[in-house]
C-alpha cells in the first residue's frame, strides 16, 4: 500500500466492503448480472431484501467478489488495461502476458498481497481514504498481529477472521456496531436456506452453486470450518 501526504488507505473500510452487503456492492460496476442486473447500490439493495436472493446476495456480502484484479466488468477489459497504464507483460504480477494469466496468477492465495498492492496501486478497485491515527495502526498491529494495511486487509479477509476483526474495528469506532440478527418466526436467520452458522451456511451453498455466485470453489478457504 502507499501512503499519500499522511492519507493512509483504510483496510477497514475494505473489510466493511466484504462484511457488509451494501458496502460489498460498492466495489461493483453496474449492472450486476448476478444480482438481477441491478443497476445502482440502491437498486441492489432492494433486490437483497427479497429472501428468494438470499444466497446470491449472502455469497456476495460474505466472500466478496472474485478475480477483481483486471476488473471483470461490463467494459471492456482490455480497454481498462489501456487506460490504467498496464502493459504487458506485467513483472509485478509475475510477468504475466495477457489478462487472463494476469487473473490465473492473483487467484492463488500467495499472491494475495501482490495483487492488492498492484490493485491500488493502478485504481483497478474502489477505495475509501481515511486518516487512521498511529495509535490505531499500532494496536491492529498487536490486536490482529498483521505488519501493514496490505497484510491487515488480507487477514481481514479471511472468514475464520470476521469476528476478530468486527470487534476491533467497532472498539476504535471504525465501523458500526454490527445490527443483532433479526429472529423470524422463533428461528435465528443468518444465511440462505436459513443457515444458521458458518458451517451451515457452507454446506448449504456448496450444493447450491448457482444461487451463490460468488461462493468460493476453493475448498481451502474454509478450513477453519471443516476441522
Amino acid at each position: 500500500m502507499y501512503i499519500k501526504k499522511i492519507i493512509f488507505f483504510s483496510f477497514f473500510f475494505v473489510l466493511c466492503y466484504l462484511l457488509f452487503a451494501h458496502s460489498a456492492l460498492a466495489a461493483f460496476r453496474y449492472p450486476i448480472p448476478e444480482l438481477g442486473n441491478c443497476r445502482d447500490n440502491k437498486e441492489c439493495l432492494l433486490y437483497c431484501q427479497i429472501p428468494d436472493y438470499a444466497p446470491a446476495c449472502w455469497s456476495l456480502q460474505r466472500y466478496g467478489p472474485a478475480n477483481k484484479v483486471l476488473g471483470e466488468t461490463t467494459i471492456d477489459s482490455e480497454q481498462i488495461a489501456r487506460e490504467k497504464g498496464i502493459i504487458f507483460p506485467v513483472a509485478e504480477l509475475g510477468n504475466c502476458n495477457s489478462i487472463v494469466k494476469c487473473r490465473e496468477f492473483c487467484r492463488e492465495a500467495a499472491n494475495r498481497e501482490i495483487c492488492t498492492d498492484f490493485s491500488v496501486k493502478k485504481k483497478l478497485v474502489k477505495t475509501r481514504l481515511k486518516q487512521i491515527s498511529s495509535t490505531v495502526l499500532t494496536a491492529a498491529r498487536k490486536e490482529l498481529g498483521c505488519n501493514n494495511t496490505t497484510s491487515c486487509h488480507n487477514y481481514c479477509r479471511q472468514p475464520e477472521n470476521k469476528d476478530l476483526c468486527q470487534s476491533f474495528g467497532e472498539k476504535h469506532a471504525l465501523i458500526k456496531k454490527k445490527a443483532s440478527i433479526p429472529v423470524i418466526s422463533g428461528t435465528v436467520t443468518l444465511g440462505p436456506g436459513g443457515c444458521k452458522t458458518e458451517r451451515e451456511c457452507y454446506e448449504y451453498c456448496r450444493s447450491h452453486t448457482k444461487e451463490c455466485p460468488f461462493f468460493p470453489k476453493n475448498t481451502s478457504s474454509f478450513s477453519s470450518i471443516l476441522k
